[in-house]
């Protein structure tokens, strides 16, 4: 939160809440309504992590079935603390180093 929205009495802001129409009373109350648990693709990378351990981004979506792209779910899952850098990298297929991510404890 930005210290101008702490002085305006305004709550956290995307990516850290919904986002909304600003000036908007029904986009903000469906933005108050979303449930802030994992989305499901939130727990698809939260299930490939548990069941192959640590890994890049390239490998978890190497892992995925479906044709969605799982790094922006693993950002958020970042966002909200539940996955962290290991602090190691690895080369992806195009010898580009990655950091490898894994699930908080």
């Amino acid at each position: 939160m930005s210290r101008l929205d702490a002085l305006n009495g305004l709550g956290p802001r995307y990516p850290h809440a919904p986002g909304h129409v600003h000036g908007s009373r029904t986009s903000y109350a469906a933005a108050r309504s979303v449930d802030h648990s994992v989305s499901r693709l939130e727990q698809v990378v939260i299930d490939i992590l548990r069941e192959h351990g640590p890994l890049t981004d390239e490998q978890i979506q190497a892992k995925h079935d479906g044709l969605e792209n799982l790094r922006p779910r693993r950002i958020g899952l970042w966002h909200k603390g539940r996955v962290e850098k290991t602090g190691e990298e690895r080369l992806t297929q195009f010898r580009r180093k990655a950091d490898v991510w894994r699930l908080v404890s």
